[in-house]
């Protein structure tokens, strides 16, 4: 397998001035201090309807397209300067290169913040969730619930205000828990500090001796599982092709007893972990993410940490 030639990752940073979007920026300067990483700012410009309504008279049509154009230069000129502080802002903490994209609104927000993040190569979009019920994110259709049904890349819901940097990254055995593995090892690969545990939760009567490890402990040793012990294998191959050292990262495997959501819920508390990570499968539409999946559990559950959810 090829070693990855992508050397730092680049975020979809959603920002609006609102207290959600300032939530987010502070988890990157608090979770990610010290990383290197590529940060677009995305602010979406809403503008008044009525400044884009055609006037018959020519006069007033003229006086329209006169003042559209000083709004809309005032407007970006005026978000251009507040994203670049919030840039500055960061750097002071982390190693970023930002860019700064201030766009028109087409459209729901949700739908904005999707078309652009198909015009670059991101490697996540990071949106601050407001505290909404779970009831209540569904019926407004919220743009965290929107991003998550349809982005084709992973999405970090950030919530709460405490964070710290230690990662929790739940994998399954199929090739959603690979892909995860290989997600989070190259998005923290030039993190000097992230702790990052992997945790499996499994059959209460699966056949184990070894149940927490280093990552490069479980392929030295013989688990008593040749399944188990092909996992833990393909996990360190995607991890070292990420140039990232398995040494510095601890693997347990979980009897199930609550069901994944709730075991995955249970570590995350105990280890007062500030990111969880879990995947999201398939595409199976709304009742694919909402009725009961181990993702949108993990997502609706916590208000006081972050959520990424590959995709």
């Amino acid at each position: 397998m090829e070693k990855s030639t992508k050397l730092i990752p680049h975020l979809l940073l959603c920002y609006d001035e609102s207290l959600a979007s300032k939530r987010a920026l502070n988890y990157l300067k608090t979770a990610f201090k010290g990383a290197e990483l590529e940060l677009t700012f995305l602010h979406i410009i809403s503008i008044s309807e009525n400044l884009f309504i055609p006037q018959a008279d020519i006069l007033k049509e003229l006086k329209r397209e006169e003042e559209l154009e000083e709004v809309l230069k005032r407007t970006f000129k005026e978000v251009e300067a507040n994203l670049k502080s919030m840039a500055e802002f960061l750097q002071r903490d982390l190693k970023i290169k930002f860019f700064l994209k201030p766009v028109l609104r087409q459209g729901e927000i949700g739908e904005t913040i999707l078309r652009c993040s198909k015009e670059n190569l991101y490697d996540g979009i990071i949106i601050g969730r407001r505290g909404l019920s779970k009831m209540g994110s569904f019926i407004m259709g919220s743009v965290s619930y929107k991003l998550l049904h349809l982005s084709e890349i992973p999405v970090w819901i950030i919530r709460g205000e405490d964070w710290n940097q230690k990662f929790l990254v739940a994998l399954d055995r199929e090739e959603m828990g690979l892909k995860i593995a290989d997600y989070v090892t190259f998005i923290l690969k030039n993190h000097p500090l992230a702790e990052i545990n992997f945790l499996h939760v499994t059959s209460p009567f699966v056949k184990l001796k070894i149940f927490e490890e280093t990552l490069e402990g479980l392929v030295t040793k013989d688990c008593g599982n040749e399944e188990y012990q092909d996992f833990f294998f393909k996990i360190y191959e995607l991890v070292t092709n990420n140039l990232f050292d398995p040494k510095k990262i601890r693997f347990k495997v979980k009897r199930a007893l609550f069901g994944p959501a709730g075991d995955i819920i249970r570590e995350v508390k105990k280890g007062d972990y500030g990111t969880v990570v879990v995947g999201k499968r398939g595409k199976g539409g709304w009742k694919g993410f909402v009725l009961g999946s181990v993702s949108q559990k993990i997502v609706n559950y916590f208000s006081d940490r972050a959520v990424w959810v590959v995709n």
